[in-house]
Parts: structure tokens; sequence; C-alpha cells
């Protein structure tokens, strides 16, 4: 068990904006861990609710939160300035819209110090209005050297680009700044603090829980930004490559999982613009190689051979279509 005395301060950063209907919600779930060496910065990103007065209530009555105002600038930006004024030995991040488990940091805690990892990671719950799922959850703690969390990363197994789901030495974060401009900021950010660090532990137990909501950064349609889908995951590629020259299938499996996966955002939000027209030709410039990488899986390997073959719109109309009578009929 942790020695709560004599326990490493553990900085957790929360970006805040316009997310006033869960964000109580949120910070009791960080006051009230069983591990309470916490300081919690709470970073108002530019709210027009009242998330920021929120913030300051907290704040007033609770001598561990710090709380940031800034200009509206993104989630990258909040978490940069959050970074600045970190005094804790190792970094969490929550997203506002979300809450933990009250023993999430003391099981990541726990892992490190058994261990001597420099970062530890848990499952998640993925909380919808449909019910809630376990997501990356495994029977047992496991210990991942460099090279095979790097791997694991890759290929989606029980480890991503989320931040949120891990507990992370400070100092790895000493010449890493969050990226702005584009979604999905988390990806080379996630990957370089794992490619950096000594090792991985992953508790395997479901302690966070993301919440899935429409309006969500990640669940917005297609914009200029979206384009760092696929930007930051061929930039994981070649950095990869250049390190774990054995591990160039998985990544460039990553690479065009990242570069499909925004196209399909294209094709659900109708977007016809320039960003499209590149994808379409990065896909068909790739597509024999994407065809025989066993990582790429078949849905995305048949999304692949009809682009190549210019029907992917026509397909997917007829099969919005089809969902749409069938939906009639049921009505």
């Amino acid at each position: 068990m942790t020695n709560q005395d004599n326990s490493p301060l553990i900085s957790v950063i929360v970006p805040v904006y316009n997310t006033e209907q869960y964000l109580e919600k949120c910070i009791k779930s960080i006051l009230t861990q069983t591990y309470n060496n916490i300081e919690l910065i709470l970073v108002n990103d530019g709210s027009t609710d009242n998330s920021g007065d929120i913030c300051d209530v907290y704040a007033k009555n609770d001598s561990r939160i710090i709380v940031i105002h800034k200009e509206n600038g993104g989630q990258s930006t909040a978490r940069n300035e959050a970074l600045e004024v970190a005094k804790g030995k190792y970094i969490g991040f929550v997203d506002s819209d979300d809450y933990i488990s009250e023993n999430m940091y003391k099981y990541l805690m726990d892992e490190i110090i058994s261990t001597n990892a420099q970062v530890s990671v848990c499952g998640r719950y993925n909380v919808s209005s449909c019910g809630m799922s376990e997501f990356f959850t495994i029977k047992e703690t496991q210990i991942w050297e460099t090279e095979t969390a790097v791997k694991n990363f890759l290929m989606y197994n029980n480890l991503d680009a989320a931040l949120c789901d891990k507990l992370i030495y400070a100092k790895l974060f000493e010449n890493l700044r969050f990226p702005s401009g584009y979604i999905c900021e988390d990806v080379p950010v996630a990957y370089q603090v794992i490619a950096t660090s000594n090792k991985i532990v992953h508790c395997g137990k479901p302690l966070y829980y993301y919440l899935q909501r429409q309006g969500s950064t990640s669940r917005s349609g297609f914009s200029e930004k979206t384009i760092g889908l696929y930007m930051y995951h061929k930039q994981v590629c070649n950095s990869a490559i250049e390190k774990y020259p054995n591990l160039v299938e998985e990544a460039n499996s990553y690479y065009f999982k990242g570069l499909l996966n925004c196209y399909l955002i294209c094709e659900r939000s109708r977007y016809r613009g320039e960003q499209k027209r590149k994808l379409v030709k990065e896909i068909k410039k790739n597509y024999n190689y994407i065809k025989r990488n066993k990582y790429i899986p078949i849905r995305l390997k048949h999304v692949s051979l009809l682009v190549f073959i210019n029907v992917y719109p026509l397909m997917s109309r007829i099969c919005e279509l089809i969902r749409g009578k069938l939906q009639s009929c049921r009505l």
C-alpha cells in the first residue's frame, strides 16, 4: 500500500470549456480520490457558460485546486499552460465531461511504485446513452518494456493515445508540449511519452469513465482541423520506423488506419473540399500496400478498395438509403 504521508504529488490537469453540465461530477471524482496527495489544475479555456464560476467556487473551498482563466485556445493550449505550473512528480489528465473511480490514482501510483515504471495505465468504461462497456481491460497486471509498449500502442492492443487513463512521470514532459491547430493532438504526445519511458505497467482494471457525447471534439464532423487524425498518425509512423525498424508493418498500419478513418469522417460529414481530395490521392497511391498489410482490418481494406475504384461515395449513399428504408419499415 502507498504511504500517503510520503506519497509523491500528482498534478491532475483538467481543461474546461463549456461543460457546466458535467464539470462538478468530474471535479468531485478527483477531489475524493483515496490517494489524496493531489493538486488539481482547472484551466478555464474561455468558457461562455458557468464553467469558470464553478471552478472558482471549488477553489475557494479546497486549497489543492489551482484555477487558470484564459482566452479560448483549445485543449492543447490549456494543457500546456497547466504543465507550466504543475508541481507534481507525476501528471494525470482528465477531461471535464468525464469522471474517474475513487481509487484510480491510488491503483496507478501503487503500480508505478511496485514496478518502478514511469507510466501506468488502466482500462476505461465507455459511457453512452446505451449504457457502459469496458474498454482496454485485462485480467491481470502486465509490465511492458518500451518496444513492446510501442508495438501495443501501434496495434491498439490495450493501449492507445488517450492520456486520461494514464499516470505519467512528470520529467517525460520536460521537453514535450501539445501541438495545436488540429484534433488528435494526444497522438504524438502519447507516443513520445511511451517511447521515452523506461517501461509501462497496465493495471488491467477499468477506472476511467469516458463519456461519449455528441458535440465533443472527438465526435464532431469534419473540419480543417480533422486532418490531424492522419497527419499525427503519419508522424508517429515515421518516428516508430526510425527507432524500431522491425515494427515497419505495425507502424504503417497505424498510419493507414488513421488515414482511412479520416476519409470516413469526410464521407459521413459530406465534406467535398481539397483535404478530401488529398486523402483520396494518398489512399490510391498506397492501395496495394494497404491490401497486403496484415494488421489493417478487413473493413478498412474494403474502404480502400472502394476508394481505389472510385465508387465509395456511391456505395455509401446506397447503404444510407437501405438503412433509411429498413428504419421506416420498423416504424
